[in-house]
């Protein structure tokens, strides 16, 4: 629901894609101020931790912009120094019908970064989702940054429209959101 991710998905309509690749990293330990890390639920696997799960929303605009992968192989384990025990790094390589797509989320990247890069014949377009900014292929870029609330107020523009009108399928839908799910877990 954020500008960025509006400016991009406008931009890629009718072009040819080669290749996507997507990283979400950034440190745990800096997540929540005042809370010590190893004991939120993001630290513990049976509370239903781990990068997969938290960061399941890249999963969620990847199978917007591109649909559902036909195949995806994921590893993912514990890897840092990071004292927890759920899956710190998880990383997917995802076969479209066209190009393939690499996707790596991790808990132990020391600054913020979650971008998405799409490679195609007319060059290469750049999400920054930190920055608000979209690089085109040209070299040039496009400012989308905006007040962080407004993506959520845009998100509930949507879900408060869809529920009056109740029209159509969710952007969201249970069957959606459970393949998203089953993609983020490996399965």
């Amino acid at each position: 629901w954020c500008g960025v991710y509006g400016a991009l998905k406008e931009r890629l309509q009718g072009l040819p894609v080669y290749s996507v690749r997507a990283v979400c990293s950034s440190y745990l330990p800096d997540w929540r101020k005042g809370a010590d890390y190893r004991k939120v639920y993001s630290a513990k696997r049976a509370e239903g931790g781990g990068v997969a799960l938290d960061l399941i929303h890249e999963w969620d605009y990847l199978s917007d912009l591109f649909g559902l992968p036909q195949r995806t192989v994921a590893m993912m384990g514990r890897f840092s120094h990071l004292e927890i025990d759920s899956d710190d790094l998880a990383v997917y390589i995802a076969r479209y019908e066209r190009f393939l797509c690499e996707l790596h989320l991790d808990y132990f990247g020391r600054g913020y970064r979650r971008d998405v890069e799409i490679f195609g014949e007319e060059g290469t377009l750049r999400a920054d989702f930190g920055t608000g900014l979209l690089s085109l292929p040209d070299g040039s870029t496009v400012d989308c940054e905006e007040e962080p609330n407004r993506r959520y107020e845009r998100e509930m523009e949507y879900f408060v429209d869809y529920a009056l009108r109740g029209e159509g399928e969710s952007v969201n839908s249970p069957r959606h959101a459970l393949d998203v799910l089953r993609l983020a877990l490996g399965e």
